[in-house]
């Protein structure tokens, strides 16, 4: 019986790694989109026909919440998120490899506290069955892009952690 290669192992955690990327970026302006269109429909309401339309305004802001949510993960995607880096100045550039990897497996497992919370979070909802107040749907099913945004941001670091030449470079000053 053969074992997978490393190429193999990481040629997987690549492909895994795209998918996470595509299906975040479509997510994150798709929803984009959607709010935009509803503000755009709404303002065409008031200004052409007199009034706003029903439920325009909520879309929106359920719509921009998506998008801002999975931005989190997007935003990891592109090296974004910023970092304090006086553990650099403390330690030699030798370990700052060792250093990040360390990061990363730190970041996945508070990644993964908070997508178990959102978990939880939005099974209540589900269980209780709330709804929106004006709009016929159930709150869970926008609620569970937090589930999927720190589902997606866990996958990345610890993607990162066991491949770090998939690391994007990270973007802006550290702290």
């Amino acid at each position: 019986m053969s074992h997978p290669s490393a190429t193999d192992t990481k040629g997987k955690l690549r492909m895994l790694y795209r998918f996470l990327t595509v299906t975040e970026t479509l997510v994150c302006y798709l929803a984009f989109a959607v709010g935009t269109l509803a503000l755009i429909v709404d303002i065409f309401g008031r200004e052409f026909l007199g009034n706003g339309i029903f439920g325009a305004q909520r879309v929106a802001v359920y719509a921009m919440a998506v998008a801002g949510m999975m931005g989190f993960s997007y935003v990891i995607t592109n090296g974004g998120h910023l970092r304090p880096s006086i553990v650099d100045k403390l330690f030699p550039e030798r370990l700052h490899p060792a250093m990040a990897r360390f990061a990363d497996l730190l970041s996945a497992a508070m990644c993964a506290g908070l997508t178990y919370a959102s978990a939880v979070f939005v099974a209540s909802t589900f269980r209780i069955g709330e709804r929106d107040m004006s709009l016929p749907f159930n709150i869970w099913t926008v609620q569970t892009v937090l589930v999927a945004a720190f589902g997606y941001a866990t996958l990345k670091f610890l993607i990162f952690f066991f491949e770090p030449s998939l690391r994007p470079v990270e973007q802006g000053e550290a702290l």
